[in-house]
């Protein structure tokens, strides 16, 4: 079992806090642009969603402090179309969240058989 490098694992988490903060916007701000007659339901889903990156980034976060680190107060740049038709959101979203798993990813290959 190999050495665990915090630095590296406090500097790929404060990548996840900035992602998952970015999506904190990004699900609130698109909340707040679904219209049409089936607005409720899918507002409620991306408050949910917005909740659950905060819930993540507050995560990451919690880990960075107990290794000693400083967690960042930065957000990740938004990528929006500024087409707010709810295709284009859930798109987004989507887009959003694979790039999240790219990141947890390499946390994982980080962290992993690392003690």
């Amino acid at each position: 079992m190999r050495k665990l490098n915090e630095k590296t694992v406090c500097d790929l988490l404060n990548k996840i806090v900035e992602y998952e903060m970015a999506g904190v916007v990004r699900y609130a701000h698109s909340s707040l642009m679904v219209t049409g007659p089936y607005r409720i339901p899918i507002v409620t889903f991306l408050q949910e969603q917005a909740n659950e990156s905060l819930q993540h980034a507050l995560q990451a976060g919690e880990l960075i402090t107990g290794m000693d680190g400083h967690p960042s107060q930065i957000i990740a740049n938004i990528k929006e179309s500024h087409d707010h038709s709810v295709k284009q959101i859930l798109q987004e979203g989507l887009d959003h969240e694979l790039n999240s798993i790219n990141l947890y990813k390499e946390l994982l290959v980080e962290v992993d058989n690392a003690s």
